[in-house]
This record gives structure tokens, sequence and C-alpha cells, in this order.
């Protein structure tokens, strides 16, 4: 693909930065020359085609018709020579999956925050006729002021009745936060349900209902056919009224679950002697955390955090070190931020890298 660096598109938004890759998207970094501020771009590949395409448009058209405080504004879209592209706001903060990665588990109150704002981002798109299909730790953004967003679409499709689609079961598409119905090309409203209540599971105790196996059909086995454990079993103090309406959530068939999503916050709401964080006090838990390395991709909801070595800053503060090559800068795309250090000031936004040679670490 083309180098974008310094394109200015649309006469107004100049790409800036390169900032993530996979076989289908590059992000950037673009900077709107009328407003000064930083935005996100994400730009299909050429060599894209068929249903990525496709759903790279619905996407689109999706982001053009809801608005909430809980899903990605878009600000623009076009195309650029034979590459489609879609600007966004650049939100600064965690995935949910960092905050595991970090955590391990997350603490009730917190869990139910960010579970809760997460339904609102999905009421919005349920309001507009859209279903989701993939919520997971990953899809979810906790931003700097404590708002959770909708940050990907994944897989969004219309609805047109109560089966969203009938799509050939892709084995390579699976994921482990998928309700039973999916597996067979079928997805609605509560199948959205299903995946707020897988999120929220792994939230609590620190992995999803089911393990991510190398072999995908024993993992739809797994989904289909075996009911997770319940929580309270891994984790204390759960309330009986929140693990009741946690497998409600998890029910294998979607009749058995709750309607929608309205239904999934009214159950919340009236539960007594349940504390749900707000948006001030997940911005607290955020604040409070250490710039460390977080995976942006895959299975972040093991509860497990290694490291090949320690990175020791001149304030005394620790980052795990892991992987062949690690950035650092005052970014989130970095793999550690250094933001929340004192001076940090003085630090650029890709400002080093260290990178493992046999069995020693240099700092270039």
């Amino acid at each position: 693909m083309e180098n974008l660096i310094g394109t200015n598109l649309e006469n107004r938004y100049r790409v800036v930065e390169r900032s993530q890759e996979t076989e289908t998207i590059a992000s950037f970094l673009v900077r709107d020359l009328r407003g000064n501020r930083l935005l996100a771009l994400q730009v299909l590949k050429p060599e894209v085609a068929g249903e990525m395409r496709e759903r790279f448009q619905r996407t689109i058209g999706v982001l053009e018709t809801v608005s909430s405080a809980h899903v990605l504004p878009l600000i623009s879209s076009g195309t650029h020579g034979e590459l489609d592209y879609m600007i966004t706001d650049y939100v600064q903060g965690r995935k949910v999956s960092g905050f595991m990665h970090l955590l391990g588990r997350l603490s009730l109150e917190l869990a139910l925050g960010i579970i809760s704002q997460a339904a609102q981002g999905l009421l919005a798109l349920h309001e507009n006729n859209i279903v989701h299909r993939d919520i997971r730790p990953e899809r979810l953004v906790v931003g700097t002021d404590g708002t959770v967003m909708l940050a990907e679409l994944g897989l969004p499709k219309p609805m047109a009745g109560p089966q969203v689609t009938r799509e050939g079961f892709a084995p390579g598409d699976l994921c482990a936060y998928w309700a039973p119905e999916q597996i067979g090309g079928v997805a609605d409203r509560r199948s959205d349900v299903y995946g707020l209540g897988a999120t929220l599971y792994a939230m609590l105790t620190g992995k999803p209902p089911f393990e991510q196996q190398n072999d995908v059909f024993a993992l739809a086995m797994q989904i289909e056919k075996t009911t997770p454990r319940p929580v309270g079993e891994l984790v204390a103090d759960v309330p009986e009224g929140v693990e009741k309406w946690l497998e409600r959530s998890l029910a294998k068939k979607p009749a058995d679950r709750h309607a929608g999503i309205s239904e999934f916050l009214e159950a919340l709401k009236i539960m007594k002697g349940v504390e749900i964080a707000d948006t001030a006090g997940i911005r607290e838990t955020l604040e409070g955390l250490p710039a460390e390395l977080v995976p942006e991709e895959g299975d972040a909801g093991s509860a497990e955090r290694t490291s090949s070595a320690l990175l020791l800053s001149d304030s005394g503060r620790e980052f795990p070190v892991s992987g062949e090559l690690v950035t650092l800068g005052r970014d989130r795309f970095q793999d550690i931020d250094l933001t929340p250090l004192e001076g940090s000031q003085y630090v650029s936004r890709r400002h080093a890298w260290v990178e493992k040679e046999g069995g020693s670490w240099t700092m270039r």
C-alpha cells in the first residue's frame, strides 16, 4: 500500500503517523488542519475485496446513523485513489482487555460500570436496527475521562427480523465470546446480550466462559453444549442476583436470555445491594494503572502476566518488557505509554524502542 504520510485528505486532514496495521486495515493518526486536533484514520487495503469490503462500508453506514456517547463518532469518510477510508475521533485510553491484562480480575463495581456503558452503546445500535455480533473486551475502549465506547464495530449487520444473518460457519472467525447461535450463522439482539454477558464473565474471572482452543471445532462444541462454571465458584462475594442475571445472559437458547439491551439494563438497575462504578470511578481506576505493556490483539482474557525483563525509569517505576521489540513514547499506540511519568513533557510520541537480540536487550 502506498505511503500516506504527509498526504492531505479532503484538503483538511493531514496524515502524520502510521499507528497499527492488520491484514485488512492500515491505521494512521491525522491532524485536522482546521480544528488542530488529532483524529484516527482507518484505510482499507486495496487488495481486500468481497465480504470484508462490504463490512467496512457497513461500518461507515452504521457510524453515519448512530449518535451515542458510547459509540466512536465518525468524522468523515471517502476514497483516496483506490483506497477507501474513514476518519473517527482519536480516543486516548485503554481497551478493556488492557484493564484485564494489568489487573487480572476486575472488581464487581468496576466491571458492572464498564458493561453498563457498553450496553448503552449497543442500545443505540439496536435502536437503529443494527446488531454488533462481536462484543468482547478488545472491542471496548475506556477513554481517559472514564467513558466506555464501542471503538470497533466488529461485524455489524442490519436487523431484518429476528434472524440477522445465515452465513456459513467460518472457523477462522470463531470467537470465545460468541453466542451459540452465531456458530450457525444466526444473530439478533439477544446475541449481543450474550456477548455482554461473556465479556462481564471474563472481567470478573479473568477469562472468557470458554477457553479459546487450537481446535476451533472443539471450542464451537463447548459454546453450543457446555455450561460455563458459575461465576460464584470462581469469584468470592458475587451477589446471587448478579450471578443469576449473568447466567440468564449466557443462556444457550436466545429465548431464555433478556429480550434486548433495555431489559438487560433494567434488570441490573433494580438489583439491590449492587454498586456500579460511574464515569468518575472508572476514570480514577484508569488513572491509577501503571503504563504497562498491553496487548492490542489476541486473547487478553488471561489473568497471567509474564515478562522477560523489567525496564526501570529514573523515578523508580518498573515496566515489564516482553517480545522481540517494544516501543516507548507518550502515546497509547506505543507498547509502553510514558505519559503518566513526571517529566513526560520531555518524552516524544515515539521516544525509543527496546530490542531483544539473543539474550540481551538494547535500547535504541
